[in-house]
């Protein structure tokens, strides 16, 4: 099972926003949700950074605590000192900017100030270079840094962080415009390619982190085909889709769907070795109804999520445990 992707991201455009700020010198707060008990909008590891005038990046809940953070955070920056947060979003009183808020759920929160000279946002978003898994330490008092896991201080939140899922895309067409800005959008770390140069023009595809003219006999030392891996395969060219499957076939990818109708796909499943049959996925989607490229990216982003996380995509409504347990 994958952890997270959005937190990754989210860490990383937060620690860019405190250091655009400092560079105009100008303070501002980093504000860490560091433990959830029952319901809540988002897990242990969300950031919200806050401004001396007060915008935000991010988000800790569903949009409920965000004003009252903001207030909060605005007092931290004239203070200088850290501050620990704590909600009871249970309570049916007006004890958050009179809102009976009724979510049934408990939360603590850190609200870090950050001063303009402060060394430590430029070393953490320097350990997020390698592309690899990292733990960050958040006291409540003194500077963040990167660490191992064993031992902390009780007063200390480690923030376990993974880096985005690879998803690769094979076929450049129309249809995997939407596919491709969906998925970027979801957290996944996005590579497009294609046999064909026209489809691969960068305006086409603005989100993906890579766009690469391939075929598949060429395909193994560009493309990811690690166990973190997704792909599509979509060139609506049976040839092409037998080769591209047979090629990801023999790797490690964790996903591999397969894009058209069943007997399509069927054909080009009775090509493969038949070995871990359960990670291809032809037709790749959830049954949505979908209709036209942008709900059919919505069903394959829905099923890519799932395969992620090491979800059984139901209702929400179905589901007895907790939204966000693991």
């Amino acid at each position: 099972m994958i952890l997270p992707m959005k937190t990754w991201h989210e860490t990383v455009s937060v620690l860019q926003g405190i250091i655009e700020a400092q560079r105009r010198e100008e303070p501002c707060a980093l504000i860490i949700l560091t433990r959830v008990k029952g319901s809540a909008f988002r897990r242990p590891g969300a950031k919200l950074l806050i401004r001396a005038d007060g915008s935000m990046t991010g988000n800790v809940s569903g949009g409920c605590l965000e004003n009252d953070l903001r207030e909060r955070a605005l007092a931290a920056m004239q203070t200088g000192a850290p501050v620990d947060v704590h909600y009871n979003t249970g309570s049916d009183e007006d004890t958050i900017w009179g809102l009976g808020l009724g979510c049934d759920g408990e939360l603590d929160l850190r609200v870090l100030p950050v001063a303009p000279s402060a060394p430590w946002p430029t070393r953490l978003l320097e350990a997020f270079a390698p592309g690899a898994p990292i733990c960050i330490a958040w006291p409540c008092g003194g500077e963040p840094s990167a660490c191992h896991a064993a031992n902390p201080a009780a007063d200390v939140f480690l923030d376990h962080l993974e880096p985005p899922c690879d998803l690769v895309v094979v076929g450049a067409g129309d249809d995997a415009i939407p596919l491709v800005a969906l998925a970027a959008e979801a957290g996944f770390t996005v590579t497009v390619s294609d046999h064909r140069p026209g489809y691969l023009a960068p305006e086409r595809f603005p989100r993906a982190a890579r766009i690469l003219h391939l075929r598949p006999e060429s395909a193994a030392s560009h493309l990811p085909t690690h166990a973190r891996t997704l792909v599509v395969i979509k060139n609506h060219a049976l040839d092409m889709d037998r080769r591209w499957a047979a090629f990801f076939d023999t790797t490690d990818v964790a996903y591999l769907g397969l894009l058209g109708p069943r007997k399509r796909c069927d054909t080009l499943r009775a090509g493969l070795s038949g070995q871990r049959t359960d990670r291809i996925h032809g037709p790749a989607g959830l049954d949505l109804g979908a209709e036209g490229a942008e709900q059919i990216a919505v069903s394959i982003v829905a099923q890519l999520l799932a395969a992620a996380t090491g979800r059984t995509p139901i209702h929400l409504r179905d589901r007895e445990a907790p939204i966000h347990a693991r």
